[in-house]
């Protein structure tokens, strides 16, 4: 993702951002549709800011540093300083259901959030990115699984539980429909 900045109404969005996915139905018993997320809040410092590049570096509490690219509309950029703290909320959902429908891809949609002018820096982007991919091949074993989606084939190692299952359950050939989306939200943390 390319941008950084949330809002605290951002941050409930988040929380509630929701996928919808379309089953199908291909061979004598496919895998039921599977959806897994995941949300992390991590609250960090702000260690360097390079102006010019406009990316701020984090240090998470476990001393983690994290640089974030801050897009052009990233408003009120010029008020962060070293040694700010901001919260990040960072949320990922993968849906994924066996389908019929053609291999292929749906555009990105893409959803921001900005600070008002001379508000406090924060923000919100979201990404939702839905394709229909074949399996090569399943390792039920290694949960491994290789595709062939509209970006060329590709090999993943699969390592939620509940997507472990969906994926044991696929054979070559079968067509999935994938929904992917992620957001983050980023705002300066008051000083008390």
């Amino acid at each position: 993702m390319n941008a950084f900045v949330r809002t605290t109404s951002w941050r409930k969005a988040v929380v509630a951002f929701g996928l919808m996915v379309l089953a199908g139905t291909v061979g004598a018993q496919p895998p039921q549709p599977v959806v897994s997320g995941s949300l992390e809040e991590v609250t960090a410092n702000v260690t360097d800011i390079d102006r010019e590049a406009r990316i701020v570096t984090l240090q998470t509490e476990d001393g983690r540093e994290v640089p974030l690219q801050a897009g052009e509309e990233v408003r009120n950029f010029e008020q962060i300083e070293v040694g700010d703290r901001v919260r990040a909320t960072f949320f990922e959902a993968l849906a994924a259901a066996v389908t019929e429908a053609p291999p292929g891809a749906e555009p990105a949609i893409i959803a921001t959030e900005r600070a008002p002018l001379g508000g406090r820096p924060s923000g919100a982007v979201g990404l939702v990115y839905t394709a229909v991919v074949t399996i090569d091949s399943v390792d039920p074993q290694t949960h491994t699984v290789q595709f062939t989606g509209p970006r060329g084939p590709r090999e993943v190692t699969v390592l939620r539980p509940e997507l472990q299952e969906f994926v044991a359950g696929l054979k070559k050939g079968d067509r999935v429909e994938v929904t992917y989306g992620e957001a983050l939200a980023v705002e300066l943390v008051p000083e008390n």
